[in-house]
């Protein structure tokens, strides 16, 4: 906005305002904003024919020297989407800072979009709009937390949505009570994403989430090797009484899975207090395995195995 504050001294009033509007939103502005100031129709032309201001998209402008960022440049192709226009999918991760999302593109979903497609610009279409899933992030209109989780699932793989499940229930930015509610209104079969979320919340315990990307991956190379999803951030008790809190369990045959990451697996504290934990599991009858970065590059296939055995152990 450098430019254009220096052009201040040449402005009426109301180009003032509109430049500190500008500013609040990410350097652009919108036609509605410029007849609302009562500069018109005409200031409009005269200043684009002049080049002091530059269309960004159809009813979306900014002032000429100004660099807009990723979010400036979604903010306008949200406005040029119309009223029910939002940013979506992977910019609406972006703006939660979710795993999966993306600044490199312009991601929105509106009723319709009718100026030609280009480079960076993903636009999807509905006329499916519910007020539920609109909130403001950053003075821009996108999808909830929640939908956006259930719009992923149509662009990433479902390995990746998962992973932004997981980051968004260990911030608190979504509960599983949410996600359900979501499903029930708006998860009928063939709406896109629907599916992946739906097998997401239906295969894990209600508010549980792995804590680390490596976590993740284990908990996904166990399940790809055929086991069953495992309780993620497990308490372990004995007769009521808490023992410790795990990566991940098998309750039903007693079985305790943990990562260890070298880097917080090192030195004599960590010795120590990783015997302990490991010895306190055991004392009171389950089965402690480690995972190591090892165990992940081979797909989890011997620890996998190892679990098979105790389960059948258990079963005999």
């Amino acid at each position: 906005m450098s430019q254009a504050r220096g052009q201040l001294s040449g402005m009426d009033s109301s180009e003032r305002m509109l430049v500190e509007l500008a500013e609040q939103q990410h350097g652009v502005f919108r036609m509605g904003q410029i007849l609302d100031l009562g500069l018109g129709g005409r200031w409009r032309e005269r200043r684009i024919t002049d080049g002091r201001i530059v269309r960004v998209h159809d009813g979306s402008y900014r002032f000429a020297g100004t660099s807009l960022d990723w979010r400036g440049q979604l903010l306008a192709a949200v406005w040029a989407g119309g009223p029910r226009g939002r940013a979506s999918h992977r910019s609406a991760a972006a703006l939660s800072q979710l795993t999966g999302g993306r600044t490199d593109l312009t991601e929105l979903t509106c009723a319709r979009w009718r100026r030609a497609r280009h480079g960076g610009l993903v636009v999807h279409e509905t006329k499916a709009f519910d007020v539920e899933d609109l909130v403001v992030v950053d003075a821009i209109p996108c999808t909830t937390v929640a939908r956006t989780l259930l719009d992923l699932g149509a662009v990433l793989r479902p390995a990746q949505v998962e992973y932004a499940l997981d980051d968004a229930l260990r911030r608190g930015l979504v509960t599983m009570d949410d996600l359900r509610a979501l499903l029930r209104r708006v998860g009928a079969r063939g709406r896109n994403g629907a599916g992946v979320l739906r097998d997401l919340v239906e295969t894990r315990a209600p508010g549980s989430s792995a804590e680390s990307a490596a976590e993740r991956k284990m908990v996904r190379q166990l399940v790809q090797n055929g086991l069953p999803r495992p309780v993620l951030q497990f308490e372990v008790r004995d007769a009521g009484a808490f023992v410790a809190r795990v990566d991940a369990a098998y309750p039903q045959w007693r079985i305790v899975v943990e990562y260890e990451s070298y880097a917080h697996h090192v030195g004599r504290v960590a010795l120590v207090r990783d015997n302990r934990r490991r010895n306190q599991v055991t004392r009171v009858g389950w089965h402690y395995l480690g995972v190591t970065a090892a165990d992940l590059a081979e797909g989890c296939v011997s620890v996998s195995a190892t679990i098979r055995a105790l389960s059948r152990s258990v079963a005999a």
